[in-house]
């Protein structure tokens, strides 16, 4: 793990806490191969997700005062227990209650040129909204098909890992870095484990993520340019 990238996320989330907002989970970032050619690194970044930027299914969400608000069509993991800093894989994956879908809104207000600024400014975390447990333990995502839909606009990603890279070695990142600034993953937490499409430009209107099980979260935006 990259030491100045650690620091940057470790004076992230001490900002955040100054400023009295309380963490509930963490997000990875950057996680597709072209991202992570983009900012020069092997593994995904991690940033710390706040109960200001939680929203509910079928929030409207007002984007007039972002500079560049992109949306992202995530799976996200609920953990059910925390693990020991040095736990295997096989416990890391047997801590997540369930895997679920999920709806990140970015504001990326710089270009993403190296690491360290990306984490700083918390991956351009704006919000987020997350489904709730209806299935058990760690999804099964082979084959797993998510369903996008931005207006009339509509996607079907049947291989989520094809973008997302390996979620578990993901989440096994997520612990470790978690573990590292010395909050780790804690019972409640919520990890959004990354977009499963490319990130796109927010849209005025209805933008909804399903699963092939009939599982879905949805957000209305206004207030974009278009």
């Amino acid at each position: 793990m990259n030491i100045e990238v650690l620091e940057a996320l470790s004076s992230a989330l001490r900002e955040r806490a100054d400023r009295g907002e309380k963490q509930i989970g963490w997000k990875l970032g950057f996680g597709s191969e072209q991202g992570k050619h983009l900012l020069g690194i092997h593994q995904p970044l991690v940033a710390g997700l706040f109960n200001v930027g939680k929203r509910s299914s079928g929030s409207v969400i007002d984007v007039s005062r972002f500079t560049r608000p992109m949306v992202e069509p995530e799976l996200a993991a609920w953990i059910d227990h925390s693990c020991l800093p040095d736990a295997s894989e096989e416990e890391i994956i047997g801590s997540v209650a369930c895997v679920v879908p999920a709806i990140e809104l970015a504001d990326v207000s710089f270009a993403p040129e190296e690491a360290v600024s990306v984490v700083a400014g918390n991956i351009y975390q704006e919000n987020w909204i997350a489904g709730d447990c209806t299935e058990h333990g760690w999804r099964n995502v082979k084959g797993l098909r998510v369903l996008v839909q931005a207006g009339d606009a509509f996607w079907e990603q049947s291989d989520p890992e094809s973008m997302t890279g390996s979620l578990s070695e993901g989440l096994v990142q997520c612990h470790r870095v978690a573990h590292a600034v010395g909050r780790g993953l804690r019972a409640g937490d919520i990890v959004l484990l990354g977009s499963v499409i490319p990130p796109q430009e927010v849209v005025n209107g209805n933008f909804s993520v399903h699963l092939g099980t009939g599982e879905g979260v949805e957000v209305q935006f206004e207030g974009a340019s278009r």
